[in-house]
């Protein structure tokens, strides 16, 4: 005769290690959000994962009176606390490959033929509603001889960086030159956008940040602008010794980055991988995190298996990786000795979901 008790742990144990025989678990996010997990374009994946030794009670009912009893005792033993005490942790994150990405109509777009729009990330791309404090982020190309609309917005901050090409921004009334690994802050409310005064396209990371209602935001009085070539590559100890970054750019407060204007956006960096190096798989628990991979090929760490291990995506230039607050992260560089190191460029921002307007 079945024991509700032991019923009851079953029924929590496969309710919580369900998975499909693919290894993509689509627990969670799937139904309520629309996703299609059948889809070739779809490129969520969320996994909900609580470690337990047993995973079917079936077996139970097969045993004799002795191995009954041993069960039980583990079931107690190691299961028990399990239940009680580890918290299901959700691991979302989206995937995507930018050369192959879809154009889309956008702010930036409106009015001009000479300018076009990849959503990668957040406004436009169709799983925009998963993210919190992401915006958007995208891929703008103005061809030669052309310009995009210009924009403000009175409560999302922006970064700019240009992947290649050199051309003017347009910043409140001032015409800024700017070339390739510039990046640039754009601050609530100043009307923005990019001429091309040259022959060759220019191609750059748009990324917006909302700020929250209640946040005090002050003038920014200059523009803020900087290169990334002029930043120092330094180690930072805590991500081991075959990474270095560059500190681009930081919270108004920050006192490391290059350039310290932001509200939401925690830092802006790269990350240099020496062969075979990594940064670590880690987690950020109240923050959202992309990495665009500029150069290089290696393994992406992005989410949980069912065991709590970091789960790796090959990856190389061109792909772009978002990662929800609490979703494991990281990289393993596959870049062989005499080969250009791998590089990333990687911004991490609050999620105002979880830590709420800045005073």
């Amino acid at each position: 005769m079945k024991s509700p008790y032991l019923a009851r742990m079953y029924h929590i144990f496969s309710t919580t290690l369900r998975y499909t025989g693919t290894g993509v678990d689509f627990v969670g996010f799937t139904s309520s959000q629309g996703v299609d997990p059948a889809s070739p374009a779809n490129l969520l994946e969320t996994r909900t994962s609580t470690r337990s030794p047993f995973a079917r009670y079936e077996f139970y009912e097969t045993c004799g009176p002795v191995f009954r009893r041993a069960f039980i005792l583990l079931l107690f033993i190691f299961a028990l606390p399990s239940v009680l005490f580890a918290s299901e942790q959700k691991q979302l994150y989206l995937i995507r490959h930018v050369p192959t990405a879809w154009e889309r109509p956008d702010d930036l777009t409106r009015g001009t033929e000479t300018a076009s729009y990849k959503p990668i990330f957040g406004e436009g791309d169709k799983q925009a509603d998963l993210l919190n404090g992401v915006v958007r982020f995208g891929h703008l190309l103005v061809e030669g001889g052309g310009r995009s609309s210009v924009v403000s917005y009175p409560s999302e901050e922006q970064i700019y960086f240009i992947l290649e090409g050199e051309g003017k921004l347009i910043y409140g009334e001032e015409m800024v030159r700017i070339r390739k690994n510039d990046y640039i802050y754009l601050p609530i409310g100043v009307r923005h956008g990019v001429f091309n005064d040259s022959e060759s396209p220019i191609r750059l990371l748009v990324m917006g940040y909302s700020i929250p209602n209640g946040t005090k935001v002050e003038p920014t009085e200059t523009l803020q602008i900087a290169n990334m070539d002029e930043v120092e590559l330094q180690v930072l100890g805590y991500h081991g010794p075959t990474t270095r970054y560059q500190l681009l750019m930081g919270t108004t407060e920050s006192e490391r980055d290059r350039l310290a204007a932001t509200y939401q956006v925690v830092s802006l960096f790269t990350m240099d991988f020496l062969p075979t190096g990594t940064n670590i798989s880690h987690l950020h628990e109240t923050q959202e995190e992309i990495y665009y991979v500029m150069r290089g090929y290696g393994n992406m760490i992005a989410g949980k298996d069912k065991w709590g291990n970091g789960m790796r995506h090959p990856c190389q230039a061109g792909d772009a990786f978002y990662f929800a607050a609490g979703t494991q992260v990281g990289f393993y560089s596959g870049g062989k000795e005499g080969e250009e190191h791998a590089l990333i460029l990687a911004v991490r921002s609050s999620d105002p979901t979880l830590t709420g307007p800045k005073k």
